[in-house]
């Protein structure tokens, strides 16, 4: 290795993913769905197979409100995921299902997601995605127009957040 560079990887082969997938991600977080979709498509043209970048891809296009798109992509691995027991990709393609359920306005399914996703991370008590499924909860109260649920998950959003925040 010389000045941190490995001389057995070719940093240029057609079929290396290692930027684009990462770069796609960081636009996706910044909001600029766009720019993600671009990294994000080189992506899976490089790699078709990787399961992690077409749900990064299914994510961007529930930002850009591509609900029945974004659907189908996140609904292809469930089964699986819960077949494998793969609690942490489960939970993070929950999630996302019950985002998409609740952009579409079904509530019941949703909410349905919503609570497996927050059962599996409550048992394994994985804060970060207990936090997220209790702002999703109450999201979906709130739409259900059932306001004491919705207080009670957005209070409860509100302490774990601030707990976790706290710790780090």
């Amino acid at each position: 290795m010389k000045n941190g560079i490995d001389p057995g990887i070719n940093y240029y082969a057609d079929n290396w993913n290692y930027f684009d997938e990462p770069i796609g991600a960081i636009y996706q977080l910044m909001n600029n769905p766009d720019s993600s979709l671009y990294y994000l498509q080189r992506a899976i043209a490089i790699d078709p197979a990787n399961q992690m970048t077409r749900i990064s891809f299914g994510e961007t296009l529930l930002l850009k409100n591509q609900y029945d798109s974004a659907m189908a992509i996140f609904l292809k691995p469930v089964a699986h995921f819960r077949k494998e027991n793969d609690e942490w990709d489960l939970m993070r393609i929950l999630l996302d299902v019950s985002k998409t359920y609740q952009k579409k306005a079904n509530e019941r399914e949703a909410l349905q997601y919503a609570w497996e996703d927050f059962s599996i991370a409550q048992k394994a008590n994985i804060k970060p995605y207990m936090v997220q499924d209790y702002l999703q909860l109450s999201k979906i109260y709130n739409d259900l127009h059932k306001d004491d649920s919705a207080y009670f998950f957005i209070q409860q959003y509100i302490a774990l957040k601030d707990s976790v925040s706290n710790q780090q």
